[in-house]
């Protein structure tokens, strides 16, 4: 019933967009200045090459400047003209990116709204319609800026809000950061039009030529940008232990290799007789542990402090530039966590026995740090478990 609701709203909303667009287009199109219909012509090829070069981010946004060719169409041809080239580049959108009609019906009405709203707030503001624009009008073209971005933003976080069935303010902060987008669209559509009506048709052709190369480049420079960021998150989903969502061996061999050594403590982490408890509570049950355990040991650590599961029921923590009494305290934070969690549904607790060791006080080759770290885990062990134990000490400091 919900979901029905939903997709109710959301063809709504979509309607709404292509009603509003529709007003206007019947509202302001008549009133284009048709003697400068060769400017016009000029404008809307400059237009659909644009849209047909924008890069889709997130599968959400379409980044280029096809707006920068937006704003000056509004503010020497009027309104009508800067809806006239929102539903080309809309269509050229549609066509070229093949999105769906839905799709391609809301960025018609959105871009045409938007545009709307832009040329009535730039008109309010005293902003001159027309080759006699010029820098005096340059308030008005930020002020009709503004209101694009207000109704192009707003449209598209309330149309996802819905379509995803998210909540309006998460939606938002996530458009937002895509908005740099308008604004430096804004910039260039205010230095095309200074251009513009400078230099009239030799203007629009010169600045036309120098946006359709720097397209090209921003086309280029956006690609490359989202390359890098998939590459970036494959690697690092490659550094990830699938179960526990923490980082793996792989991580932990980088870092070995790495010949860079700074202070950093170990944390050599095992859980007690985590096999009993998988044959008391079932496998599904220890896995479900792991997770959690894994999940109680990040929350008592720092943002740049990293977990690993070193293998099975064992996890390494590094502390960088960690004294070992910061190392200790933060091995009690773990065991205090873990005595108030309660595992599995028969009440099962779970304890760990923690060995510390430091860099440089105990050694400065990386391995041998982990091979000490293991070992005063296991003198833990030996000290009845539950408790940390740091190498070099014969203390052993047990949980509370």
């Amino acid at each position: 019933m919900k979901k029905a609701r939903s997709k109710l709203l959301y063809h709504v909303l979509i309607g709404v967009c292509v009603f509003g667009a529709a007003l206007g287009t019947v509202r302001f199109v008549p009133e284009l200045p048709w003697e400068y219909g060769a400017q016009l012509g000029l404008f809307a090829a400059l237009t659909v090459f644009m849209y047909s070069r924008s890069v889709a981010v997130e599968n959400q946004m379409n980044y280029s400047l096809g707006t920068a060719v937006v704003f000056p169409a509004i503010f020497l041809y009027g309104i009508g003209a800067g809806i006239l080239i929102s539903l080309l580049a809309a269509f050229a959108d549609f066509i070229v990116h093949r999105k769906s009609l839905d799709r391609g019906l809301f960025n018609m009405g959105q871009l045409s709204l938007s545009a709307m709203a832009c040329g009535l707030v730039y008109g309010r503001m005293g902003g001159t319609f027309g080759y006699g624009v010029w820098l005096t009008d340059v308030w008005a073209m930020l002020a009709g800026g503004l209101a694009y971005i207000v109704v192009n933003v707003g449209s598209v976080t309330l149309i996802t809000a819905v379509a995803q069935g998210r909540g309006i303010r998460r939606r938002l902060g996530r458009v937002l950061r895509t908005a740099d987008n308008d604004l430096i669209a804004w910039f260039w559509g205010v230095i095309f039009t200074l251009f513009a009506a400078q230099y009239s048709t030799w203007g629009i052709v010169l600045l036309g030529f120098v946006f359709m190369h720097f397209s090209r480049f921003l086309e280029m420079r956006i690609r490359i940008s989202v390359e890098r960021g998939l590459r970036k998150e494959l690697e690092r989903e490659l550094l990830l232990d699938s179960k526990t969502g923490v980082y793996n061996f792989r991580y932990l061999n980088q870092w070995l290799s790495d010949p860079t050594v700074e202070p950093t403590a170990a944390l050599f982490i095992d859980i007690d007789d985590f096999k009993m408890f998988n044959d008391e509570h079932g496998h599904a049950a220890g896995d479900r542990a792991l997770i959690t355990v894994a999940q109680l040991i990040q929350s008592v650590i720092r943002a740049d402090d990293k977990v690993i599961r070193y293998g099975g029921e064992e996890f390494v923590v590094l502390l960088p530039n960690m004294t070992r009494c910061q190392a200790e305290q933060v091995a009690v934070r773990i065991q205090k966590a873990l005595a108030g969690t309660t595992f599995a549904r028969q009440r099962g607790r779970i304890t760990v026995s923690i060995g510390i060791a430091t860099c440089p006080e105990d050694t400065v080759d990386k391995h041998q740090l982990l091979a000490l770290a293991d070992q005063a885990m296991y003198r833990a062990k030996r000290s009845g478990k539950n408790c940390c134990q740091s190498w070099g000490e014969t203390a052993a400091y047990h949980s509370i």
